[in-house]
């Protein structure tokens, strides 16, 4: 199934994983995803850049809102 999930923070990650992990295709959306990308702290937790995180799953799309919640079958909304 295509999933998308909109929100790069520990709850939209920690669903795509998840996802990802149960053999679903899944795109991640985001405001401007060349911003995500170009992250290079950890977030406010620890966590670490949408980049890094990605680099483990070079399977998970990264694309606007827009763009992900036309891909997905299901919509998963993890923005605040």
């Amino acid at each position: 199934m295509r999933y998308a999930v909109l929100g790069t923070g520990t709850a939209g990650l920690t669903i795509a994983a998840r996802l990802d992990d149960l053999g679903h295709s899944v795109v991640v959306g985001t405001r401007n995803p060349p911003d995500t990308l170009a992250r290079t702290e950890p977030d406010v937790i620890g966590n670490p850049p949408f980049a890094e995180w990605q680099t483990a799953r070079r399977q998970v799309g990264l694309g606007t809102f827009a763009e992900a919640a036309a891909f997905g079958e299901i919509v998963v909304n993890a923005t605040a």
